[in-house]
């Protein structure tokens, strides 16, 4: 069964997961009419049902166990928040990464660099789905199989439609983290992409940039970040390419560290996995005692096959079978070729 959610308006006898779900449902009504109690039409229930059930979109509130302190520390804190899949990452450290849609090559080998160091560091990553330049980082994330959130300028709905759809695939396919505070059947508009981009930098632990023109929403997420006293990074660029004129410019106002090194940045603020001492309990806290156990058998050879695990783990097949598929889906262990797992 499924459990709903306590929180209501004082007076009103209808629950906050009910009241969202209205909110979604109707495109004329804000959060404060909303809260109001006015009677609505709300045309597009179905709509919204229809799309709570297929990705399985979940939603939080102040009030909930569950509510990040982290949103509570965002300037302008949301009154709810959207999400699709796992809300935890929220507690790891995350690395929000920012630039602008029209970016330079050197910007992407910035990047690369960048994300060959950061592997090795119990991180997350954050950016916000955006085309060519957020979509490098949740990219780069996938493929050095760092966690990564995405956060949305509108919601789900648009992004079907767009095609970006792929990317917001993968991310749920991944079972990593997607999260809006705007209606489920909402469209971009001149203010939402700015408002998102204070999320982007309230929940960060640092942010970076690559580069970033004079004019770009990148220097937006930066200046929301300085006012929330976040740590920022930049790299220094040619002075004479536009493409960091507005990087450049935050660095000589002293509101973002200029940084060469890659692993000094990492060092000061993250500390590195540790893949090599027998996958220890005090390392790999989200795991289970079978989980690690499964992963010592599987480090000490760097391989076994599913004989080799049920009898050193002592398990049976089915029941291993599901600590392998977790194990998979958190990248900590991979398929050589069918039945036989090495160390992700």
């Amino acid at each position: 069964y499924f459990i709903i959610y306590k929180s209501t308006f004082k007076n009103k006898n209808k629950t906050m997961n009910e009241l969202l779900i209205n909110y979604s449902s109707d495109p004329d009504i804000n959060f404060n009419k909303l809260k109001s109690g006015e009677t609505w039409n709300y045309k597009l229930k179905e709509k919204v049902l229809k799309l709570i059930e297929m990705f399985d979109v979940k939603w939080i509130l102040p009030e909930d166990e569950d509510w990040n302190r982290k949103f509570s520390l965002v300037k302008s804190k949301p009154n709810f928040m959207y999400y699709i899949w796992d809300l935890s990452l929220l507690n790891k450290h995350i690395v929000s990464i920012v630039w602008p849609r029209k970016h330079s090559e050197y910007a992407n080998k910035v990047l690369e660099k960048l994300f060959s160091i950061a592997k090795k560091y119990d991180i997350v990553t954050m950016s916000g789905l955006a085309d060519w330049v957020d979509q490098l980082c949740h990219s780069y994330s996938m493929e050095t199989k760092i966690p990564t959130i995405a956060v949305l300028g509108t919601w789900i709905w648009w992004y079907l439609k767009s095609k970006n759809r792929n990317l917001l695939e993968k991310i749920v396919e991944n079972w990593w983290l997607i999260l809006s505070e705007y209606k489920l059947l909402s469209w971009p508009t001149s203010y939402s992409f700015p408002q998102r981009n204070r999320l982007i930098a309230g929940l960060a632990d640092l942010l970076f940039l690559p580069e970033a023109w004079e004019q770009s929403g990148s220097l937006i997420t930066a200046k929301f970040a300085f006012e929330m006293h976040k740590p920022i990074y930049g790299v220094p660029n040619w002075i004479f390419s536009s493409a960091s004129e507005g990087l450049n410019k935050l660095i000589g106002e002293w509101k973002i560290q200029m940084i060469t090194d890659f692993e000094q940045m990492m060092e000061k603020h993250f500390k590195i996995v540790n893949f090599d001492d027998g996958w220890k309990a005090a390392e790999m806290k989200w795991l289970n005692e079978i989980e690690i156990k499964i992963l010592n058998i599987i480090s000490e050879k760097n391989w076994s096959d599913l004989n080799g695990l049920t009898s050193d783990s002592g398990l049976w097949l089915n029941d291993i079978m599901l600590y392998l598929t977790t194990l998979e889906m958190q990248w900590l262990i991979y398929q050589e070729s069918p039945g036989i797992y090495q160390r992700g």
